[in-house]
């Protein structure tokens, strides 16, 4: 129990964008699974219950090259807060990766992860990646590059980083309304 709740204060503070020690990795998603469910705050003085439905898994990705921040390569595990597990197909489709180091080493002994995953994109069909907010991040793209998509996130062409020819793409266009995962 102590060590979800030092997972999930962490987190918290993981998970916010633009921070200084970020990488922006193009690689590819290898494999997704469960790590634990973090304690749901309750405010007593509300007198609700709080439902909450995110738990923690690992990703295992190969991360090919940094686009942006300290240079990250090979098989890395990153701690991902999500619903649940991700569909296989799904994973391997992921090559956009925002990654921050876990500074604090016993969630990296317990979880075999050296990152957490800020922020992910598969190369959807018509060929993009979205992201929450691929300037702030450094990425080298233009205001000009990026079109909004229904969600919300700002999607530019994965050629406008250099992005290799996929291995997988996932199915469905980043402009279609839809569930990634």
């Amino acid at each position: 129990m102590r060590i979800s709740l030092l997972f999930f204060l962490v987190g918290m503070f993981a998970t916010s964008s633009a921070f200084s020690a970020d990488s922006v990795v193009i690689g590819r998603g290898i494999k997704n699974y469960f790590l634990l469910v973090p304690p749901c705050p309750q405010d007593p003085d509300s007198g609700l219950v709080a439902i909450c439905m995110d738990a923690e898994y690992v990703w295992e990705l190969k991360a090919n090259r940094s686009l942006v921040g300290p240079n990250i390569e090979g098989t890395v595990r990153a701690i991902s807060y999500q619903h649940t597990e991700a569909k296989s197909e799904y994973v391997r489709s992921v090559e956009l990766f925002v990654l921050r180091p876990i500074s604090d080493a016993s969630i990296q002994n317990f979880s075999h992860a050296a990152y957490y995953m800020v922020e992910s994109s598969p190369r959807y069909a018509d060929d993009f990646y979205c992201l929450e907010d691929p300037i702030g991040l450094g990425l080298p793209i233009q205001e000009s590059d990026i079109i909004v998509n229904g969600n919300g996130d700002r999607c530019f062409k994965a050629g406008r980083i250099g992005s290799p020819k996929p291995r997988f793409r996932w199915s469905v266009p980043a402009f279609a309304p839809r569930l990634d995962h």
